[in-house]
């Protein structure tokens, strides 16, 4: 089994029998590395391989860039809606770099978005105020791309009032078109 292969069984099983405390992540390429990355941010019991495996891929993201592919994206974004669901901690910053240093085309990631901004504005309430979190990679709708992405949230049940759209910034900030 080649090492990558290794780190991802440290990661998912918990009866592997990891044990190297420091392997040669040099023969991990960045994209091998971006699956590793979106893996090990998945909730799941502690083990002391997954220990190892997890501390060897944070050690190599902190040396170099890792490259996600689209499946990775997906996987991530999956694995962030899944900790919101928990009330685990979700880190935005982690999701966005994956598209930012992404290796394919941008996978259609709306149904997770949504979902994923669902869930935090339903517990978060810092993210009140969603268009501060949403990247500038999101197509806009003129590009046929982001009609569907980010729905209303108005009327659903916890969804902060007079809001109409997540893409609206609230109609006090200079960027608002109100009065």
């Amino acid at each position: 089994m080649d090492l990558t292969a290794r780190l991802m069984n440290a990661l998912t099983d918990p009866d592997s029998d990891f044990a190297d405390p420091a392997p040669d992540m040099s023969r991990v390429t960045d994209e091998q590395l971006g699956d590793l990355v979106a893996e090990s941010c998945a909730p799941r019991p502690w083990t002391p391989a997954s220990g190892l495996a997890w501390g060897a891929v944070r050690g190599a993201v902190a040396e170099r860039r890792p490259r996600f592919t689209p499946e990775a994206c997906r996987r991530l974004f999956g694995i962030m809606c899944d900790r919101a669901e928990r009330g685990e901690f979700v880190d935005l910053a982690q999701v966005l770099t994956a598209v930012e240093h992404r290796t394919g085309p941008l996978p259609d990631l709306t149904a997770l978005v949504e979902s994923l901004l669902g869930l935090l504005l339903e517990t978060e309430p810092e993210t009140r105020r969603p268009h501060r979190v949403l990247p500038s990679w999101i197509p806009p709708a003129s590009a046929g791309g982001g009609k569907k992405l980010l729905r209303s949230r108005a009327g659903k049940a916890g969804s902060p009032p007079g809001r109409t759209g997540v893409l609206r910034p609230p109609a006090n900030s200079r960027l608002s078109h109100g009065s």
